[in-house]
């Protein structure tokens, strides 16, 4: 490890506090330092003289989930020349290379052995290789490649911090206890690595876990100290083994981060602290005449929970979103890995936040692409456009011309003509053909602020365009030194679309370099072409939204004091998949909410967004968008899930504050030429506490809905005769599969409910949904009412809506098809035959909630 640095790499003492290093210590440092050339010096001599070698850390690629930012570590060892230059790491995807490209200043005199850092943001790739560069000319004689896989979506990832990672083989155990067939995955990292941790919080988000157990904290730098805080307080779980490590703990800032005082310790048989902190159902598995060493862990934070009382087995300190739990036992000393309490108990924590979700930045980066080119008053001509425009110049100006002429016997006339059809052709082509092309550079920006609880850091995702008046490169510098860009195209140095007039635009991979500060490289942008990229960073706020609000029978009541510097106009609150509107706030900073339960709790069609997910296609690519319709459209991308373009929010997002504000909250990137500012928009999303009735209403997951194998379509807006509603006869049967997620296939105390929206002619008839396999009773003993519903569009239009709930779904879920099959039918009248109806099926998974701390956590008293 000796000789390796690179930005956030420090190998050295210096994050250490003086008074925490202890004389011996001090003296070992000493010692190392001494023997650290030594040590370099054999390793260099071990590559032969005139060689460089490079090869790429597998620490944290080999398990990596699909869209998340991982740190590559390019190790390059020189016996060769002095080389200044840089390394060049490029990911592959199916399509081909992708774009960014990430680049890195490296200077590496022979002689030396030196680790060089870039993150890359993984996205379908199965491969990533590295160069060394010197100057423009390569210093290796082939690029380094690791061929790469991702994970499954329903495994897990943990983040180990241990000189003993093997001793945590329990968690798959514990893994498996709580069911669901995830896999587990550990990044792992010794007290002498633990300055490899990743220095961006988006590196993190992918971590269900972190552990801290056999490490020294002192060697956590401040910027990943903050970032375990961040991670925690945006949904994320670290656990801090105390026992035998309490000495390391005690009186630093995990002790103070955890709400704990870490005391003495003592050792007590494993079968009697089973004994104290567990039921007897959870006892079995604990080794009667082993001893245990614990730890005494003493709250000392306002609503720290604790497991069991006389010892305290756990602490838990909630932090916003997330949790930290300090164990009063350690992994090494291997107490109570085999019994079924403690498995259980850190298979909840391990799966804590496995329904944590995130805003789908990819699909409203998408909408952002596709529809910001017609809000910036470029208009988009297909090729079809040019191709009429070509035949009409050759069948008018030379076939006609030349035949109308040798009709009338003038053919030395057609040569005139023709001269008159080119100038006018060509002025067409001049004055409509370049309508709406740019006249200068202009630079437009679309921005999401996350602001948590706390409000100390929000996290800003833009959303950046280039307009270009002509062919050119740019260079852009980035304003904040932890930001990453990624491409919103995703290109492929061989991928082309359509652009202006129909002609074909490289769409290039453009560079991302990790300098002081960070910058965008050989961007190029086409005539008239609005390039797209995504920009990540961080922003420093005066606060957040502070107060909260409480949901139960009567409604959604309480305060709000917005904290955050930011104007929000026309707010709302995202919570279950529910849009609920606070009206204009007229600029106030202190906002007061009463919205009655029968304005919050309506039919699920209703739950959508007021902007459908196709409504803008009718304008793209062909006349101006208004700014609010792109609004619109990227904050209902936003808010979906991933893949979904039904339009219905994502129920696991929330509770949120969610608004437009006008500008943008920093200016994310600098162009290297003056540009005009077209577009500047934020979308603000910020945490807020919901407290619930104390019995919470279950959580809805929608569900995926095929008729006859096929996805319905849907319309948010409303039923009607005409309308996104299927035809279906009398006494006719349609095919109906409910998709339910392989993840709640063996969920326990679920309930799957049916709601079908239904008209018919004859008003004697009923149309009825049941289950495939089911008696003819099913309907009638599985339904909970029929409701009237008013077609929001027109109000003298109207339909029934059915609801149906069935517990014991599992039996009839087809495990390879992952559905549900159903029909649907019009029960027909015996004395009036020939009548029709049309329906529409909408599904949900109730599942139950409940505290988010369960099980046998109390107040400590």
């Amino acid at each position: 490890m000796v000789g390796f640095q690179q930005e956030g790499l420090d190998l050295k003492f210096a994050n250490w506090p003086r008074r925490s290093i202890p004389p011996a210590l001090g003296l070992l440092a000493l010692c190392l330092a001494a023997l650290a050339p030594a040590a370099h010096a054999q390793a260099v001599s071990a590559i032969p003289e005139g060689e460089i070698f490079a090869d790429i850390s597998m620490t944290f690629v080999t398990a990596y989930k699909d869209g998340a930012w991982v740190p590559v570590d390019v190790t390059v060892r020189n016996n060769k020349e002095d080389i200044q230059g840089w390394i060049e790491v490029s990911v592959t995807t199916l399509n081909g290379p992708a774009s960014p490209v990430y680049r890195t200043p490296a200077e590496s005199p022979k002689g030396s052995t030196k680790r060089f850092r870039v993150y890359c943001r993984l996205s379908g790739a199965t491969s990533i290789q590295a160069m060394l560069y010197k100057k423009r000319r390569p210093a290796l004689d082939a690029p380094v490649r690791v061929d790469l896989t991702p994970i499954r979506p329903e495994d897990l990832v943990s983040l180990i911090l241990d000189d003993e990672p093997a001793d945590y083989g329990f968690l798959r155990s514990a893994l498996d206890r709580a069911g669901g067939g995830a896999g587990l995955h550990r990044h792992a990292l010794r007290t002498a690595e633990v300055p490899q941790m990743p220095a961006y919080p988006q590196c993190f988000t992918a971590y269900n876990v972190v552990v801290l157990g056999q490490v020294d904290p002192g060697q956590i730098g401040l910027r990943q100290r903050d970032l375990l805080l961040r991670y925690v307080e945006e949904g994320g779980v670290l656990v801090v083994f105390a026992g035998e490590n309490a000495a390391r703990f005690r009186g630093t800032w995990v002790e103070e981060l955890g709400g704990v005082s870490i005391g003495e310790q003592q050792t007590i048989d494993e079968a009697v602290l089973a004994n104290s902190v567990f039921q007897e159902a959870d006892r079995a598995g604990a080794r009667s005449g082993r001893e245990a060493l614990i730890t005494r862990l003493t709250p000392a934070a306002d609503g720290v929970l604790v497991w069991g009382k006389d010892p305290v087995l756990a602490a838990s300190r909630p932090l916003a979103r997330g949790v930290v739990v300090t164990l009063a036992v350690d992994a090494h000393g291997k107490a109570l890995q085999e019994c079924a309490g403690f498995l259980h108990l850190w298979g909840d924590l391990v799966s804590r936040n496995t329904q944590k979700t995130q805003l789908n930045f990819a699909q409203a980066a998408s909408t952002a692409s596709q529809m910001l080119p017609s809000a910036t008053g470029i208009r988009v001509y297909p090729w079809t456009s040019v191709l009429i425009y070509l035949l009409l110049y050759f069948f008018v100006g030379v076939v006609g011309n030349w035949l109308f002429w040798n009709w009338m016997k003038r053919r030395e006339m057609a040569w005139v003509c023709l001269v008159f059809f080119s100038l006018g052709f060509t002025a067409y082509a001049l004055v409509y053909g370049t309508a709406g092309r740019a006249k200068s550079t202009e630079l437009t920006q679309l921005e999401v602020l996350r602001v948590p609880e706390s409000g100390r850091v929000g996290s800003v995702h833009s959303m950046v365009g280039v307009l270009s008046a002509r062919t050119a490169w740019y260079d852009l510098r980035l304003t904040n030194e932890f930001a990453l860009v990624s491409d919103s195209w995703n290109a492929t140095s061989q991928q082309y679309y359509m652009g202006p007039g129909g002609f074909m635009d490289a769409n290039k991979a453009f560079q991302f370099v990790f300098d002081q500060p960070p910058r965008v490289e050989e961007l190029r942008v086409g005539a008239s072409v609005l390039r797209v990229f995504e920009v990540e960073s961080d922003a420093t706020l005066p606060g957040g939204i502070e107060g909260a609000l409480v949901w139960d029978d009567e409604g959604l009541h309480g305060n709000l004091v917005n904290k955050t510097g930011v104007k929000i106009r026309s707010p709302f609150v995202l919570l279950e998949g529910m849009s609920i509107p606070l009206g204009d706030m007229n600029d106030a900073t202190e906002w007061p909410v009463s919205i009655p339960r029968t304005r919050i709790v309506v039919s699920t069609m209703n739950r959508r967004t007021e902007f459908g997910p196709y409504g803008y296609y009718g304008s793209y690519g062909m006349d101006r968008t208004d700014l609010t319709v792109v609004e619109s459209g990227v904050q209902q991308s936003l808010i979906t899930t991933a893949n979904d373009f039904t339009g219905q929010i994502n129920p696991a997002l929330g509770p949120f504050l969610c608004g437009w504000a006008e500008g943008v909250v920093q200016r994310t990137v600098s162009l290297d030429e003056p540009a005009t500012e077209r577009i500047a928009r934020t979308f603000v999303v910020a945490d807020i506490r919901v407290d619930r009735a104390k019995a919470p209403v279950p959580l809805r997951v929608p569900l995926q809905v095929l008729v006859n194998e096929v996805p319905q379509q849907t319309n948010p807006y409303a039923y009607g005769w005409g309308n996104s509603m299927q035809g279906i006869q009398g006494d006719q049967k349609a095919s109906v599969q409910i998709i339910v997620p392989p993840q709640y296939a063996d969920a326990k105390d679920t309930t799957l409910q049916v709601e079908l929206h239904w008209t018919a002619d004859n008003p004697e008839t009923a149309m009825v949904y049941a289950p495939e396999g089911t008696d003819a009773d099913w309907s009638a003993t599985h339904q909970t009412g029929t409701q009237p519903q008013s077609n929001r569009n027109n109000r003298n239009e109207s339909y029934a809506v059915t609801t149906y709930q069935e517990r014991d779904w599992q039996r009839f879920y087809d495990a390879t098809k992952t559905w549900v099959r159903g029909n649907v039918q019009l029960k027909k009248n015996a004395t009036n035959g020939g009548y029709w109806g049309s329906y529409h099926v909408n599904a949900a998974l109730l599942v139950p909630r409940h505290d988010e701390e369960t099980g046998d956590w109390t107040p400590w008293q």
